[in-house]
């Protein structure tokens, strides 16, 4: 996990957390705590994004792919999940052995949330 802080007038609120997914390819042991192995069994090293969206959709939430206005996404495709604010980053570059579709990183930001409704 990554916590993102901005200084605003003196504090440094958070205004960031990220889920870095891709990181438990080369060590799950040592990238998830052992309290949350404990609590939520063993982490599978990857997440197809297509299992991810299947099982956000049986939560009753939706996935929208988010357009790359700006033409920065590259070999990342963007969706996110409107009810939660949440932006789920996904390899889309065919030639990252086996890694295309897989789930890269999951974010959310404050500044999403008034999109969520």
């Amino acid at each position: 996990m990554e916590l993102s802080f901005q200084e605003e007038g003196g504090a440094w609120p958070c205004f960031g957390v990220s889920v870095q997914v891709h990181r438990l390819r080369w060590d799950t042991e040592s990238s998830v705590p052992a309290a949350l192995r404990s609590a939520y069994g063993e982490f599978a090293a990857s997440r197809r994004f297509e299992d991810l969206a299947a099982a956000i959709a049986g939560l009753g939430c939706s996935v929208e792919p988010e357009p790359d206005e700006d033409g920065t996404a590259g070999d990342i495709h963007r969706y996110r999940v409107p009810e939660s604010g949440v932006r789920v980053f996904v390899r889309s570059d065919e030639e990252a052995q086996g890694q295309a579709g897989a789930v890269w990183s999951l974010s959310v930001s404050p500044a999403w949330w008034h999109e969520a409704g």
